[in-house]
């Protein structure tokens, strides 16, 4: 997925026009780190596209999600995150490099109680620690409250399709309207967990339902600031020869500044990991990155690199 060359993009990768049309920032905030699922090795289970997803797979389905809940040193490594999945959505909109107020929205889901009850046997509780969503709050917007977090009212949260659905629709509309879709780490999470959750559900795709990524992507209508950034700077590797991504804005978690963020090289407000917040902040890196690469805007020096 999101392999062809951008059409709309220079050939080293960057932006240097800003786009036609409004720019949609798109954010989740989620139970746990989704990733694409594992497969199963079953001889009778294999296609061009290899085993069965392990949680369709009658034989391990079991012991994969009894797996779920296991947490500590040496029992991480080799679980099938695909479980993980929105708590929340968000999405901002600007048009003429302004926020436009009324076409921003943000709105609490209901995830599946499998991924949820694992999101709470965190005994580190990563998810919640993140997104601020206390286990509390959420049983008050399950309940039908309305619940404030990180100075956002919220509604009460409703169904998970439901709330696929409605993300699924405002980026359909987006597709259509010629505008870009812009977020962080947007290719490599919420744009394919919410297509892998959405065919589970409904058991259709997201481009049926008239919303499609690649072509989107080709057409250079999608501005991942991660990725972005990677063409700018050129791809660095980590220590371990991974990909090294400069996070958006400051971990919650680890308190040990390890290196600037995207945030702190733009200077922009950072996200406070909302959904709301961070698709707002995506949409200001992007808008100076752009700038930057025009030589109309000199970014802050890289001190943690």
């Amino acid at each position: 997925m999101f392999n062809s060359k951008l059409s709309n993009v220079r050939d080293d990768g960057k932006f240097y026009e800003m786009p036609t049309g409004k720019l949609i920032g798109f954010d989740t905030e989620t139970t746990g780190i989704w990733r694409p699922p594992l497969t199963c090795a079953c001889s009778d289970h294999q296609t061009e596209r290899g085993g069965l997803p392990v949680r369709d797979c009658p034989r391990i389905a079991p012991t994969i999600r009894a797996r779920d809940k296991e947490f500590g040193e040496g029992k991480e490594s080799g679980k099938d995150m695909s479980l993980h999945e929105p708590i929340s959505y968000g999405f901002t909109t600007y048009k003429d490099g302004q926020q436009v107020q009324n076409e921003s929205e943000t709105y609490l889901v209901k995830p599946d109680i499998h991924a949820l009850d694992t999101m709470m046997a965190d005994p580190e509780k990563f998810a919640y620690r993140t997104h601020d969503f206390s286990p509390k709050d959420l049983e008050n917007s399950y309940s039908g409250l309305h619940i404030t977090n990180n100075g956002i009212v919220y509604p009460p949260a409703i169904d998970r399709v439901t709330g696929m659905r409605r993300a699924v629709d405002r980026l359909a509309d987006a597709y259509r309207n010629g505008d870009t879709l812009v977020g962080a780490n947007l290719l490599d999470f919420d744009i394919p967990m919410l297509a892998h959750h959405f065919a589970k559900a409904t058991g259709s795709t997201i481009q049926s339902a008239g919303f499609d990524p690649q072509k989107m992507y080709d057409e250079g209508r999608i501005i991942d600031v991660m990725k972005h950034q990677w063409a700018m700077e050129g791809r660095p590797f980590n220590t371990k020869n991974q990909p090294f991504r400069r996070s958006l804005s400051d971990s919650k978690i680890n308190k040990i500044k390890q290196k600037d963020t995207l945030s702190d090289i733009y200077g922009i407000e950072q996200g406070n990991h909302t959904a709301a917040e961070d698709a707002r902040a995506s949409i200001d890196v992007a808008i100076r990155q752009i700038l930057t690469n025009n030589g109309q805007f000199r970014p802050n020096p890289i001190r943690l690199k």
